[in-house]
C-alpha cells in the first residue's frame, strides 16, 4: 500500500497548470515582440508584425541613433535619441538591426483631461501613445486613454530642437524626473515636469516646464502600466 509522509498533504491540489488561475495575458507576443532583421527590411517587419505601435528600432551592427517610430503622430517621422533634434524622417539602418513592438491597435480620443488628447492604445495590456498640444498652464491634465495609472511615461516634444525624453517612473515618483539622453541621477521634480502629481486612472498632469508644456508645441508620451 501507499505511505503518506506528508508528500500529500490534505486539502491541497497537486502541482499542476490545470489547477493555477489564467494568466492576465494569455500571449505576450500579442502585445510586445523584439524582433531582428536586416537595416533596409526592419521597420518593415515591425510594422507588419503591428500594424499600429510603437517601434523603437536600434541599428545593431554600427554606431548610430535609436529611431522610435510610431503610428499616431501624422509625419510618422522618428524621434531620433540620444538626439535632441525636432522628428525627422527615418532613415533605414545600414547593419541588422532590432526592432522593440509595442502593439497599439485602438484609436482613442480624450477629453478627460484639461487638454484633449488622441492616439492609440492597447487597454489589454497596459500601453498607450497619446499625441497633445501643449499649452503652457501649470496642473494641465492629460488623458492617457487607460484603465489604470501609468507606472512609466516617455513624454517629448517632437516639434523643436533641444528635447529630451523625459521620463517619469513610478518607483521614483512624482518628486523627481529622468531622462533616457542622460546617465545623470534623478533630478527634483519641484513642480516643473509632473507638477508633484502622480497619474490617476484617467490623466496624467504637466508641470511649469516648456520642455512638455509649451504652448503650441505637439508632445508625444508613451504610457505603459
Amino acid at each position: 500500500g501507499a505511505v503518506n509522509f506528508g508528500q500529500q498533504p490534505s486539502g491541497f491540489a497537486e502541482f499542476s497548470t490545470r489547477t493555477m488561475p489564467d494568466a492576465p495575458i494569455a500571449n505576450g507576443r500579442d502585445h510586445f515582440q523584439a524582433i531582428a532583421d536586416t537595416g533596409a527590411d526592419i521597420l518593415t517587419t515591425a510594422q507588419t508584425t503591428f500594424p499600429n505601435g510603437l517601434w523603437w528600432i536600434k541599428d545593431r551592427v554600427n554606431s548610430n541613433e535609436n529611431q522610435l517610430v510610431d503610428s499616431v503622430r501624422t509625419n510618422g517621422f522618428a524621434m531620433q535619441s540620444p538626439s535632441l533634434g525636432p522628428a525627422a524622417a527615418y532613415v533605414a539602418p545600414a547593419g541588422d538591426s532590432v526592432a522593440w513592438c509595442w502593439n497599439a491597435p485602438e484609436a482613442f480620443t480624450s477629453n478627460d483631461g484639461s487638454i484633449a488628447s488622441a492616439g492609440q492604445r492597447n487597454v489589454e495590456a497596459g500601453f498607450s501613445i497619446v499625441e497633445y498640444t501643449g499649452n503652457n498652464v501649470p496642473g494641465s491634465t492629460v488623458g492617457h486613454g487607460l484603465s489604470m495609472a501609468p507606472e512609466f511615461m516617455l513624454v517629448r516634444d517632437y516639434t523643436s530642437n533641444n528635447k529630451l525624453h523625459y521620463c517619469y517612473s513610478e518607483e521614483i515618483g512624482n518628486q523627481s524626473y529622468m531622462y533616457i539622453q542622460s546617465y545623470v541621477a534623478a533630478g527634483a521634480n519641484s513642480n516643473i515636469y509632473w507638477n508633484s502629481t502622480s497619474p490617476n486612472e484617467t490623466v496624467f498632469t504637466l508641470g511649469s516646464d516648456a520642455n512638455i508644456n509649451a504652448s503650441g508645441s505637439q508632445v508625444i508620451c508613451y504610457a505603459w502600466h
